[in-house]
């Protein structure tokens, strides 16, 4: 008898303008990752933000309270590797890049400002994964 095969766990945080989610997955065999819990909340980072003006200090907050429960809920999940995708409020605040860095020293691992178009791509492939991948009967 062998030892049970090893299990990396991954942890991936999009923040979105008006909410923020938390997918954390297990990955037993590589390159097939396994979801699990989903997170979902509303936090309105982009809440009063004009374009090219800062994120509000209230918002600021709220999120940082937010990504602070994330953070321990992925320390208790144990997983090992972090990012974070940080949508439009990222890219169209001043101090965007500011708060990525921020709320990567939060999570743990990176969080980068997505484009436009890499958002889209990101969340195609999410939708895409949810889908079941046997035909209707019939077909």
């Amino acid at each position: 008898m062998g030892l049970p095969p090893a299990v990396t766990r991954w942890a991936s945080v999009d923040l979105g303008s008006n909410t923020f989610r938390l997918l954390l997955a297990e990955e037993s065999v590589p390159g097939a990752l396994r979801p699990g819990p989903l997170r979902q909340r509303v936090v309105r980072l982009a809440e009063g933000l004009r374009p090219g003006g800062a994120l509000r200090p209230e918002a600021r907050a709220r999120a940082e309270r937010l990504l602070e429960a994330f953070r321990a809920e992925m320390d208790a999940y144990g997983a090992l590797y972090r990012v974070g995708a940080l949508a439009a409020a990222g890219r169209n605040a001043a101090d965007g890049p500011a708060f990525a860095k921020r709320a990567g020293e939060i999570l743990g691992g990176p969080v980068r400002i997505v484009s436009g178009e890499e958002e889209a791509r990101l969340s195609l492939r999410g939708a895409l994964g949810l889908l079941d991948p046997a035909p209707p009967a019939g077909l």
